[in-house]
């Protein structure tokens, strides 16, 4: 890999990550704010889903406006936003100027994950692009590891503004380096790229497609369930049971680890077994894992090996879900994977936020509330997906259908 490309590859991880720290580096820090803001947890667990809004709205326009204006101003547009948001969310007073600030975050680092992707598909080709992608795939993995671990650390220490105050001084590192080290990677750029009568129908025409729209249902019910878990662990753990923000962290770490360990088992798989195969096996073991949740929760059995043991199959059913699922959806589209892309990441992330809503409105942070959304998004995944009662025919579609 030529040194250019190489330097381009960590500032496309160093991207990513934070896009995923402002998800994961706060949360051990949820029932403090609830303490310090004098609000309700249901009022704080939406700081979780403003921010998931903010990039499922963002994402649809990042992509067209990349290709209009090139990567490196979009992406240095967007940041600046969530550097704003940052600001404004380490200085918050009330919980309102709180989760108006965690939606311009999301809307910000919106273009993370849309550009990161179109900056591959510039600079690399063939095998290069799919180790590439590898490797940035493996920080998308790693940063949610290490974020809460660390936020965990920084709350028991510093309080709950400081995971903002560390957020900024990530981003303008991130900036600093954006600004000097990225050279522009679109040299195609032209005005017909940002019509937005072709882009409504390139949205219209991918949206139009069942194979499309029941992958992208699926995937975005299962990650609705790693929404809801993150919006609730942090009361269910620290206030109800008694555990530290830092050690919260590391059991969090476990859960992380069941997608990892699924994924690699599903890529593994991937060669030997159809990518709609895989996905029926990820949706198997979170659904087992929920209806494990849920009979936990029915007999009032409550500590943290009936909350981490069913979180953490649950995840590794969400490693063969998520990859395949997306696989398959962007895979019909390869004249289109951009559009594509964009629209599944805007999708799913909308359907997690509606998820994240519910939990807030039901106002129970109990085992058995968890479980059941869980165990009726699992329900709802299979209808979305399989003949009998879903959106379309079931296809047998391989990695070798869709490079």
């Amino acid at each position: 890999m030529r040194v250019t490309s190489t330097r381009y590859l960590m500032l496309l991880i160093m991207l990513i990550s934070i896009a995923q720290c402002g998800l994961s580096l706060y949360l051990p820090s949820l029932p403090a704010i609830s303490s310090s803001l004098n609000v309700l947890p249901a009022l704080v667990q939406l700081t979780v889903v403003y921010y998931v809004i903010g990039i499922g709205i963002s994402q649809l326009f990042y992509g067209p406006l990349s290709d209009h204006y090139g990567r490196k101003k979009t992406v240095l547009f967007g940041v600046y936003i969530f550097f704003l948001g940052t600001v404004l969310a380490a200085f918050s007073k009330t919980i309102d100027i709180l989760l108006v600030a965690r939606f311009i975050q999301g809307v910000g680092i919106g273009a993370a994950t849309t550009i990161s992707r179109a900056v591959l598909r510039d600079i690399f080709q063939g095998k290069e692009y799919v180790k590439a992608g590898s490797k940035l795939a493996s920080a998308v993995a790693t940063a949610p590891i290490v974020a809460p671990i660390l936020g965990g650390y920084i709350q028991a220490n510093l309080g709950w503004r400081a995971n903002f105050f560390i957020l900024l001084i990530l981003t303008a590192v991130i900036l600093v380096c954006w600004h000097i080290l990225f050279r522009e990677t679109n040299h195609q750029r032209n005005a017909k790229n940002i019509m937005i009568s072709l882009v409504i129908k390139n949205y219209l025409s991918i949206i139009r497609s069942s194979v499309f729209l029941k992958n992208v249902i699926c995937g975005g019910l299962i990650y609705s369930g790693e929404v809801v878990f993150l919006s609730m662990a942090p009361f269910l753990m620290q206030v109800k049971l008694g555990v530290s923000a830092s050690v919260y962290g590391w059991l969090l770490f476990l859960t992380i680890s069941g997608f990892m360990a699924g994924a690699r088992t599903s890529s593994y798989l991937a060669n030997k077994i159809s990518c709609s195969s895989l996905v029926f096996i990820g949706i198997l073991f979170s659904s087992l894992a929920s209806l494990m949740m849920l009979i936990f929760g029915m007999i009032n059995y409550f500590n943290l090996i009936s909350l981490i043991l069913p979180m953490i199959l649950f995840m590794f059913g969400a490693g063969f879900v998520y990859p395949n699922t997306s696989v398959i959806a962007v895979g019909k589209f390869s004249d289109k994977a951009g559009t594509a892309s964009a629209l599944l990441s805007s999708l799913q992330g909308l359907l997690a936020a509606l998820s994240g809503i519910l939990v807030s409105l039901l106002h129970s942070n109990t085992l058995l509330a968890m479980a059941a959304i869980l165990f009726g998004l699992c329900i709802f995944s299979w209808f979305s997906y399989y003949p009998t009662f879903g959106l379309g025919q079931r296809e047998s579609v391989s990695y070798s259908d869709v490079e």
